[in-house]
């Protein structure tokens, strides 16, 4: 590693560029995702390049394969086999250029990025933060609404604090852990195939849209299962907390009690880490749903949001730093 830095510095100095000499140093899966994570948290990447950006195209095809005749099974078997079917394009589509070009480094470097999305989430974190601590509610209320399906509009100061505490877990462990960990596991086809799945999963399991209610079934259990090895990150990564037996207490307790375990798993870990409460009652359009109670024991503030994003940035780049040594030392 060290004689390629020397290698490009030498070709720079001479002014002779040498850019096979440069991309020749982040040859490491571990560099690449380094360099990708750092691109992200600095450039501001248009969202327009985000699979996210896909969403209207989804539902369309999705309408296309649930229909409303169709019988619940129909439409479960749909709802599952749709997703398979995209998976398997991209993995399949992925080694198919990676054989026909061999630029696979620098596709990662390229693509990587706009699959990792902390951004987004830390915009919101902070807006939030903001609006709280100078007692806007009305404001935080509307730009909460705009990233929740749940109603926002009657929501209290602990309440916004802590639909955005949850929200932040959850969001920053799908769109921006779970990509890192599954680029990991798969490269940069585990990657894709991680954010896809995230960004269906945003799609077609609102309690509001009754028309994907079934068909979404399948998606959520998928992204559940694609969370598991994010969940066990997390765990390896709270050794480096202050609390770490506190934490894995909350989040096996709200696994047990949650309706999609590993998302209770992950906000009961978080909850338990800073020793905020979470869960409780979330209103989507007329109807009530009472989660269970798991975290903490301190009601959420507007605090609780920067402890909670502090932790959740902590484990990502931990993940990001011991993977890339690791592969550094094992190449």
């Amino acid at each position: 590693m060290f004689s390629g830095l020397s290698k490009a510095l030498e070709s720079t100095a001479s002014g002779d560029l040498d850019v096979s000499a440069w991309l020749s140093l982040c040859d490491g899966a571990g560099t690449i995702l380094l360099v990708a994570v750092l691109i992200e948290l600095i450039l501001p990447l248009p969202s327009s390049l985000r699979l996210s950006s896909l969403a209207p195209f989804l539902r369309a095809l999705a309408s296309k394969v649930n229909l409303e005749k169709d019988s619940d099974p129909q439409k479960l078997f749909a709802g599952i086999m749709l997703p398979c079917v995209i998976f398997l394009s991209i993995w399949s589509l992925g080694l198919l250029i990676d054989a026909a070009t061999g630029f696979d480094t620098l596709l990662s470097l390229f693509i990587l990025p706009f699959l990792l999305n902390s951004r987004s989430s830390l915009d919101t974190a902070w807006q939030i933060y903001y609006l709280l601590r100078h007692d806007k509610k009305d404001q935080a209320r509307k730009v909460l609404q705009k990233k929740l399906h749940r109603n926002c509009s009657r929501l209290s100061h602990m309440g916004l604090s802590k639909a955005c505490c949850e929200y932040t877990i959850m969001s920053l462990a799908s769109n921006w852990i779970a990509v890192m960990v599954w680029f990991a596991i798969a490269g940069l086809e585990g990657a894709l195939i991680m954010q896809m799945s995230s960004v269906m999963f945003v799609i077609f399991s609102s309690k509001n849209n009754t028309q994907f209610h079934i068909f979404g079934t399948g998606i959520r259990r998928i992204h559940q299962f694609m969370l598991i090895p994010v969940a066990v990150v997390c765990i390896l990564c709270t050794v480096f907390s202050f609390h770490p037996l506190r934490a894995l207490n909350a989040a096996f307790d709200a696994s047990t009690k949650h309706p999609a375990r590993i998302s209770g798993f992950l906000e009961g870990l978080y909850g338990g880490l800073t020793d905020v409460a979470l869960g409780g009652p979330r209103e989507y359009g007329d109807l009530i749903y009472r989660y269970p109670r798991i975290g903490g024991e301190l009601q959420p503030s507007s605090d609780s949001l920067q402890q909670i994003t502090k932790c959740m940035r902590r484990t990502g780049m931990i993940f990001c730093l011991i993977y890339a040594v690791i592969t550094v030392i094992t190449s």
